[in-house]
């Protein structure tokens, strides 16, 4: 990246390339998975169709990141599993609908990121807004 202005050059990496977000998608594991699973639903797969369709048909962009989130409830480790399971499930979809293979990314970061609580949230409430996989389009700048 030989653009990369003088002032953004503390904050590029090894290439001397400086990533941005450009879109971050959050689907809810009740919207992609049954409850406890990681094989996608009919109505997962039609919400991923979207997100691929836009991806491939956006601006530029140089990766796709899906990272697997959980709630709170569980070992660390089951946790941890799951979460990767999920992301497997959600990336090898997106490249069956035409995102490269070599473009995207997959993490489970189990239960490492919890969401902020909302005031007077119900247990229940929070842990199904913690259980999602968010997908970040990135572009090398």
């Amino acid at each position: 990246c030989p653009n990369t202005p003088p002032e953004l050059k503390d904050k590029a990496d090894a290439e001397g390339c400086v990533e941005e977000v450009i879109s971050t998608k959050t689907l809810t594991a009740a919207t992609l998975f049954d409850f406890d699973k990681a094989v996608l639903k009919s109505e997962g797969k039609q919400e991923l169709d979207k997100i691929a369709a836009d991806t491939l048909a956006g601006k530029e962009w140089d990766r796709v990141d899906v990272v697997g989130h959980t709630d709170r409830v569980g070992s660390d480790k089951y946790n941890q599993g799951l979460s990767e399971k999920r992301a497997k499930a959600v990336s090898d979809y997106l490249i069956s609908r035409g995102i490269p293979a070599d473009k995207i990314t997959r993490e489970g970061r189990g239960k490492r990121e919890l969401l902020p609580r909302e005031p007077g949230e119900s247990s229940k409430t929070y842990d199904a807004r913690c259980r999602r996989v968010e997908i970040k389009t990135v572009v090398k700048q």
